[in-house]
């Protein structure tokens, strides 16, 4: 049972007490408040009357030594899920949690925003974890060497988020780390890339591609200035041979990726999901779409700009194994 009480909800003392009381079976708590004494209120009655609690989302940051001792007292060693967002104040409280907590396996619902939480140059406090996300700042780059070594052979599932100011050569530290991660079998990358040479980047993708080779599931988004990385990018994904499921977002700017085609997937033979943004798209995508990834249960396409003509849609009618096919543009959307 999952109980969850967002920021903007006002707090009944007395009924959040009554539903603990009456819901015995709690095992999930999300909690978005952000005032100190509230959140010290409501963790108090989650201590007392929670039993099962095996995932939370709470803000550890303003909650005393001594309650969060309680907290991990009655709940460290069955918690599995967690997630919080911390400022530099809020480290110190965020690691005295994990330490409590040895059984964390994924941070859900969000993502961790200071990397130094929870790992450091010589030290690791969740030695179990297999799914995060991350979005990082420059700051983290210090820790991602470390990171990605010591759980290279336990993390299933990453989202890495660059926030803005992280640099190019800061993006390319990242890309080298994740060839690191050989057992990740959901990778999802967001970031910004700006640099007119696109080797290095490329490479380091090949890289991911050829060592992280249980990769089942990849969502691509890079926002960058150079409108051939697009094509790159896409001519790079026949390495990723495992993958079942794929989105791609290109750049919305880039009006060369009208030139990209399925063809270019044919290696995939097990893709059975394919999701593509683009900002022009027509007949070269689809031609012979049914020869290239005959496998195709859900296709869905969002572009700005559509040209599709029959010969086309009769490639797409040959597809014998799709399930589902959406087709956006701004001011249509086709959908079966």
């Amino acid at each position: 049972m999952l109980i969850k009480i967002e920021q903007n909800i006002s707090f009944n003392y007395k009924a959040f007490e009554s539903l603990l009381k009456k819901s015995k079976f709690v095992n999930e708590v999300y909690i978005g408040v952000n005032n100190k004494k509230l959140n010290e209120i409501i963790l108090k009655l989650i201590i007392k009357y929670c039993y099962y609690l095996k995932s939370i989302a709470f803000n550890f940051e303003q909650i005393n030594q001594r309650l969060i001792e309680e907290f991990g007292l009655k709940f460290g060693q069955k918690l599995s899920e967690i997630t919080f967002k911390t400022t530099s104040n809020g480290v110190e409280k965020h690691k005295k949690v994990l330490r409590l907590c040895p059984n964390i396996i994924a941070f859900i619902d969000g993502y961790v925003t200071n990397l130094s939480v929870f790992v450091g140059n010589n030290s690791v406090l969740v030695p179990k974890l297999s799914k995060i996300g991350l979005r990082l700042e420059s700051q983290d780059f210090d820790y991602i060497e470390n990171f990605a070594k010591t759980y290279g052979n336990s993390l299933k599932s990453v989202l890495f988020e660059a926030c803005l100011g992280v640099d190019d050569i800061e993006t390319n530290v990242l890309m080298k780390q994740i060839v690191y991660l050989k057992s990740l079998e959901k990778l999802d990358i967001m970031l910004e890339f700006s640099a007119n040479s696109n080797q290095e980047f490329i490479e380091n993708l090949k890289s991911i591609a050829l060592n992280c080779n249980q990769l089942k599931q990849l969502y691509f988004f890079v926002a960058e200035t150079n409108p051939s990385l697009d094509c790159q990018i896409f001519n790079c994904l026949p390495f990723f041979k495992n993958l079942n499921l794929l989105e791609l977002s290109l750049n919305k700017d880039n009006e060369e990726s009208n030139e990209i085609s399925c063809q270019s997937l044919k290696e995939l033979k097990l893709l059975t999901h394919l999701k593509v943004e683009s900002p022009v798209m027509n007949d070269i995508f689809f031609k012979d779409i049914d020869k290239y990834l005959p496998q195709l249960k859900r296709l869905d396409i969002t572009v700005d700009n559509f040209i599709i003509t029959d010969k086309a849609m009769t490639s797409l009618s040959k597809l014998m194994n799709l399930k589902s096919i959406k087709i956006k543009c701004p001011e249509n959307i086709f959908e079966i």
